[in-house]
């Protein structure tokens, strides 16, 4: 079975390059444009990894770790990133 990957992201094209890559490479990834459809998604799949946008716009990224680490499948692992422009 392939790891499962929760790529959590504002930014359409950001996300679609890190989904394409990863798919590529035999994950299988899902996707969330923000901090509470990332929840659902990452309640609904159980995870191995979640990459996470250190810059979401509604939510506060230590907040987020928070929620995340409080759900039934933890612990798994968390990537937090944020894009320098």
């Amino acid at each position: 079975m392939s790891k499962r990957i929760i790529i959590i992201e504002d930014e359409e094209r950001i996300l679609d390059f890190l989904r394409r890559g990863l798919s590529y490479e035999g994950y299988q990834v899902e996707t969330a444009v923000d901090g509470s459809q990332g929840l659902i998604v990452a309640y609904d799949t159980s995870p191995d990894l979640v990459i996470l946008d250190w810059m979401l716009p509604e939510v506060e990224p230590s907040r987020m770790l928070v929620l995340l680490s409080r759900l039934p499948w933890s612990p798994c692992r968390v990537a937090c990133f944020r894009w320098a422009a």
